[in-house]
């Protein structure tokens, strides 16, 4: 039955063969070769209906493509004339703005230029004792010229007020005082004598009524022409209620010398004036006056019809008292255009300013460049313009309220109207969408064209896709393969895939046993991909003081600096054609001869190694400022070995080409018992390299090592080119360096560690810093603009301790704010200087103490930055973060860690009590360092020489009083020896936190304390607290080099103050079971009680782990530890000039002076 089947399959399988092919077997019968007609005829069919559908679609994807094009093009059409449209209105909005707000100052500057010379006027008269109307301004030319030069005007002019009691007298003063005419000119010019009376013109002009007014009144009014004037009047009667009077006295440009008639003219005799008068003596400001040709008031040489004038009257006042009386004026007048010229650039297309004002007169100017043209007496602008028209009005400042609403007559009040011209229309709108109309049109056409073509085109571009999905990954492959192996990789993977669907076929039905032992049966039927390679050289490179150096930083900054080595690293393989096989955490393998022989491999090799060496000092280098000074620390430790290995894929679900051999142990052996800084190779890679003339790349000598499984090796080490900061110390790591020879030591290495460790810091704090601001621009809070009152308060000394809260008020939580990101901040340079230079002087104010030193407080805030970005990183702004992801909050608890331990004299508060008496009562005995370091720092940041950043850090009361407390809190906390303040603190946990039946994490209804504000705040100063004391004794909580450092330097500064006589105790008799009594009592439960709290994610969890861990090793290494410790240090000799235990100290008012010097 099977056979049958079989037999059948294969002939159907046959036939459709045939048919396929278009051929006919000559033995089939007539019968078959009519049913492969009918097919045929019916794949005709079929394929003649596919062409018509073809056909039809092809139609449609033109007409498709022309409406597209169509709208497309009338898009494209629209979209940029709209474009170059909005283009115009904003250079026309921005060209508006200008003329409004520059007109607007320029007239300000007019104004201030008169008021300058009436202030100079009560000034001269008040010092010389002279009384008004008899006073002569001294050296008036020149000042008025003056005044004319920064105001524009044609002329200014001093009129004293005389009244009819004074004319007499004031004429015969103004006769005997024309001395100044003559002064403005040489000595050998004759001036003509002014006329003694005070006259005019002609008869009192009448007010013209206001329905009669004519706008044009420009060149043509007679309120304003200088009409009906004679050369010399006589002496002019008394009319009815005549004075006062207002005779022009000095004024600039000085009078011609032929004709001085113009002094003494009584400027009353003008309407206009004497309406401008009453205003001033209403308002006491100055005043514009009517347009008109008013220098024609001053003489018919000085009169200009073709210039459109205004005036301006400034009061004169007989003292500076506020309701002093106005004894003159000054009057400007001032060509309309010199407020309109050079406000806009030179290039600026045209642009109309129509100025009218309440008294129906309407003036036009042209705008163009840095010039401003009076066109007419009438409104000239394109009415097609109106609906862009800008309005404003014009020295608005100068018209105020009451003025306007007093019945003192007619007041014009002035608007400006700004319109476009066709010019500037014009310089926008071109023919460029017309143009973008065309060339979308062509694009379409010629898209329609090459769709003709995509018939014959389909098939290839198919190929090329395949072809390329095949680049691509053969490119992937590329990349975990050698090239020699690549190839052997896809025909296995061919071969297997081959066997597993022949495996599939057999059972449908497969269970997971079942695949897996099919899978294990394919690999035993395939040949597997391994190779023997006789001749290749391994290296093995490992960062010495990495697990350290990672346990106190973020993960961020872990990977930072593993992706740049690893980039480097794999630049430079490419460059020496090695190979990399892997790494793994901080080791970097890499294997030259393999998969290609090569008879150097050994000289490649080293070559390749030193350069990886030279890297990585680069690199280490440049990353200081970022991730740490004790980055610097960081070495490279490389071993090198030659010999045969094997070399393969294993096929898995992650395949990748390893290397197998005792070979690649040794490799492995040489890196660990290497030294960090080194390059160790094994005596079969020296020799190679001897072999290969490259005997100077090993430095003279050789060791013996002991090998895990491989007994005593003679090794050597290649020369590396040394670097400076190879050979520098850890500042904070703790890792003990094996420096090369030649290190720098001194006072130039400290002030080099300690600018290092400054730069750090300030990198640490700018970014807080910037958040400030970033958050200040979306709250604005209301600005102080004067703290200095209040700085001064919470600059008081021995205060600290009252300052201490229970609760700090910290900013509520506002679901849904939004952010900027404070990378886009930008933070003044100012600012940044003046907190580099505050960072130096806390170093200054900081012993030279082995464990309370700078070098500690670094590490101190390296710690709490940590801790704090583990919470921005949760949630920003989360009530559950209880309102420590304030930026304020988070850079003072930061800076808090900075300063916490300034001036710390490396003893603890009771021997501080003992030793300064006199320090200790001002701050009544309790915690005695921690408030000594708050009042020296805090006093340090309120010098004038930080003002910038104070300004930064806060802008108001509020922000300061918060700072303020924080840092008091943040530091008292670290007293953590002060039974009472412990005791306090641990009731306060226990009342917040343990109280709850769950974690902090939990819903409302289950906290002990309710989330209202009060306990969320109370909730947050308990976990500022406790965070600064985890950063203080982070060292505990951290990798056991780290530890054991500190530790170790905790010992020598409480030692050293043994053998000064300073403590009583000697700290070796009780330091093990301390220690583990500080693990148990302190340290552990500090721990829990950050994972307690919730808001630190994992960081608690790594601390805790930490801390149990040390305390472990502490435990079975500890005696021995201690034993060292007092070996190292009973050798120490002590410096004669060592402070003497008992020496009492006054308190520090002014400690921090001489370091602000710095």
């Amino acid at each position: 039955m099977t056979s049958n089947s079989n037999s059948n399959m294969s002939s159907e399988g046959v036939s459709r063969t045939m048919e396929a092919t278009g051929s006919v077997s000559v033995s089939h019968s007539i019968g078959a070769s009519d049913q492969s007609a009918t097919k045929n005829e019916v794949t005709s069919n079929v394929l003649q209906k596919d062409n018509r559908a073809v056909s039809r679609s092809r139609a449609l994807v033109f007409v498709v493509l022309a409406t597209a094009a169509a709208v497309l093009a009338y898009l494209t059409y629209f979209y940029v004339h709209m474009e170059q449209r909005e283009d115009f209105e904003n250079e026309f909005a921005n060209l508006a703005d200008e003329i409004m707000d520059i007109s607007q100052q320029n007239v300000k500057k007019v104004f201030g230029t008169l008021e300058g010379l009436s202030v100079a006027a009560t000034s001269h008269a008040l010092h010389n004792n002279e009384s008004f109307p008899f006073v002569t301004i001294p050296n008036y030319p020149v000042k008025g010229a003056t005044a004319r030069a920064s105001s524009q005007a044609l002329i200014i002019a001093y009129l004293p007020l005389v009244s009819e009691e004074n004319r007499r007298d004031w004429e015969q003063y103004s006769v005997d005082n024309q001395d100044w005419i003559q002064d403005s000119y040489p000595k050998d010019v004759q001036v003509q004598p002014i006329l003694q009376q005070i006259h005019a013109y002609g008869p009192k002009e009448p007010k013209p009524p206001q329905e009669n007014r004519s706008r044009r009144r420009h060149l043509s009014s007679a309120s304003c022409s200088d009409e009906g004037r004679r050369m010399l009047k006589e002496r002019i009667t008394e009319p009815e209620g005549s004075g006062p009077y207002a005779p022009v006295w000095q004024m600039t440009p000085t009078p011609p010398a032929n004709d001085t008639a113009t002094l003494n003219y009584n400027l009353f005799d003008k309407p206009v004036y004497e309406k401008g008068v009453n205003f001033i003596a209403y308002s006491r400001k100055p005043v514009f006056l009517d347009v008109c040709n008013q220098a024609a008031w001053f003489g018919g040489h000085y009169s200009n019809k073709d210039v459109l004038q205004t005036a301006v009257v400034q009061p004169v006042f007989e003292s500076f008292e506020e309701d002093a009386p106005i004894v003159g004026t000054f009057v400007a007048i001032i060509p309309w255009k010199t407020f309109f010229d050079n406000i806009v650039h030179a290039r600026a297309p045209e642009v109309r300013v129509v100025l009218s004002n309440t008294c129906n007169e309407v003036f036009t100017f042209s705008i163009q460049g840095h010039n401003a043209v009076f066109l007419d007496e009438e409104d000239l602008h394109d009415p097609t313009y109106d609906s862009m028209a800008q309005q404003s009005p014009f020295a608005e400042f100068a018209n105020p309220k009451e003025l306007l609403e007093a019945d003192l007559g007619e007041h014009c009040v002035y608007n400006v109207h700004v319109y476009p011209t066709k010019d500037l229309e014009d310089s926008h709108l071109t023919n460029d969408p017309i143009w973008y109309c065309l060339l979308v049109l062509a694009v379409f056409s010629f898209t329609s064209i090459i769709f003709l073509l995509y018939d014959m085109l389909v098939q290839r571009r198919q190929m090329r896709l395949v072809e390329d999905s095949a680049r691509k990954h053969e490119q992937i492959v590329s990349s975990l393969f050698p090239e020699m192996v690549r190839d052997r990789v896809f025909d296995a993977n061919q071969e297997m895939e081959r066997l597993q669907s022949i495996h599939q076929h057999k059972n449908y039905t497969h269970s997971y046993s079942d695949t897996h032992f099919d899978m294990e049966e394919i690999l035993q039927e395939t040949k597997p991909i391994a190779d023997l390679y006789p001749a290749a050289t391994v290296m093995f490179a490992d960062m010495a003081g990495f697990t350290a150096w990672s346990s106190i930083r973020q993960p961020g900054d872990v990977f930072k600096l593993l992706e740049l080595v690893y980039h480097s690293f794999d630049s430079s393989a490419r460059m020496y054609n090695v190979f990399k096989v892997e790494t793994v955490g901080d080791s970097y393998v890499a294997v030259a001869g393999v998969p290609e022989a090569r008879i150097d491999h050994a000289v490649v090799m080293a070559r390749f190694s030193r350069n990886c060496m030279e890297r990585f000092g680069r690199i280490i280098k440049k990353l200081e400022t970022r991730l740490g000074p004790d980055t610097a620390t960081l070495k490279l430790r490389i071993g090198l070995h030659s010999g045969p290995v094997t070399g393969g894929v294993l096929r898995n679900s992650k395949s990748r080409f390893q290397l197998f051999g005792d070979t690649v142990n040794t490799a492995s052996r040489m890196e660990t018992t290497g030294l960090p800084g080194k390059i160790q190779v094994s005596r079969e890679t020296a020799d190679l390299l001897i072999a290969g003339g490259k005997e100077c790349f090993l430095e003279p000598g050789s060791d013996l090592v002991d090998c895990k499984g491989k007994g005593s090796l003679q090794t050597h080490f290649l020369k590396v080119k040394r670097r400076t900061h190879y050979d520098q110390e850890g500042s904070m790591s703790g890792e003990t360096n094996h420096s090369m020879s030649g290190e720098e030591s001194g006072p130039f290495r400290f002030q080099d560690e300690t600018q290092k460790l400054v730069e750090w810091n300030c990198s640490m704090l700018i970014p807080h810093l910037k958040a400030i601001l970033a958050r200040r621009q979306v709250t604005k809070p209301t600005r102080s603009k004067d703290l200095s009152t209040v700085e001064k308060d919470l600059s008081e000394k021995y205060m600290v301790l009252g300052e201490v809260k229970e609760i700090i008020d910290l900013p509520s939580f506002v679901p849904g704010m939004p952010e900027i990101d404070p990378s886009s901040v930008r933070l003044d340079q100012e600012v940044v200087d003046q907190l580099r230079r505050y960072i130096m002087v806390l170093s200054q104010l900081y012993q030279d103490n082995p464990f309370h030193s700078f070098n500690h407080a670094s590490h101190v805030t390296m710690s709490t930055t940590k801790l704090l970005a583990r919470i921005s990183n949760g949630s920003s702004d989360d009530p559950q973060t209880f309102g420590i992801c304030d930026p304020l909050t988070q850079f003072s608890i930061v800076l808090s860690a900075l300063l916490h331990d300034a001036d710390h004299g490396g003893i603890p508060n009771p021997t501080l009590i003992k030793e300064n008496p006199t320090l200790a009562s001002a701050y009544k005995n309790k915690s005695v360092a921690e408030q000594n370091s708050i009042d020296l720092a805090f006093s340090a940041l309120m010098q004038p020489q930080f003002d910038a950043l104070r300004k930064c850090i806060y802008c108001n009361e509020a922000e300061l009083r918060r700072f303020r407390t924080i840092i008091v809190n943040s530091v008292m906390a670290t007293d953590i020896f002060d039974p009472e303040l412990s005791s306090l603190r641990k009731n306060r946990w226990n009342r917040v936190f343990e109280d709850n039946t769950s974690s902090c994490s939990d819903s409302d209804s289950s906290r002990g304390v309710s989330m209202t504000e009060e306990g969320i705040n109370r909730k947050a100063t308990l976990v500022l607290e406790h965070l600064i004391q985890a950063s203080d004794v982070s060292h505990c909580m951290q990798h056991w080099f780290i530890y054991v450092d500190w530790n170790s330097k905790l010992f020598e500064e409480m030692y050293r103050a043994y053998r000064k006589g300073r403590t009583n105790t000697d700290p070796s008799t009780g330091w093990y079971k301390g220690e583990i009594w500080f693990f148990d009592n302190y340290v552990i439960p500090l721990a829990k009680k950050l994972k307690d709290c919730g808001v630190f994610g994992v960081s608690s969890d790594e601390y805790l782990n930490y801390a149990v861990k040390n305390r472990r090793e502490w435990e079975v290494h500890g005696e021995e530890i201690v034993a060292g410790l007092v070996a190292k240090f009973s050798s120490i000799e002590m410096s004669p000039d060592d402070d003497v235990a008992g020496e009492e100290e006054e308190p520090k008012d002014d400690g921090f002076a001489s370091v602000i010097e710095v």
